[in-house]
């Protein structure tokens, strides 16, 4: 909102444009950097069975550890590097819980 801020991030929630059939809402998050040094932007807080995925990066792959679009964020990850004038394109993905299985000998 300054003047002098050169990087903006949005936040697109489906849940006010959902058809009704649909159940669970989606979320898409924009990160664009319009300056000449790189920016750290943490990602919104998801639901549970949700994480974050790199959907589109205007970034060019430089390195080994470049971020693929089919890998999926892990929560504690969350914070992530928008490179100098880039923009990257975060999409909601559902993550299959894992059942909770009781432990043997605990009494469960």
């Amino acid at each position: 909102t300054e003047g002098y801020t050169s990087h903006v991030c949005i936040m697109f929630c489906e849940k006010y444009a959902k058809d009704e059939g649909s159940k669970q809402e989606g979320f898409l998050y924009i990160a664009m950097n319009m300056h000449w040094d790189s920016h750290m932007v943490a990602l919104p807080k998801l639901p549970r069975n949700m994480q974050w995925k790199l959907y589109l990066t205007t970034t060019e792959k430089t390195g080994e550890n470049e971020t693929d679009s089919e890998t999926v964020i892990k929560r504690e990850d969350n914070v992530r590097e928008i490179t100098a004038r880039s923009i990257q394109i975060y999409q909601s993905v559902i993550v299959e819980s894992k059942p909770v299985q009781k432990g043997k000998g605990t009494g469960d």
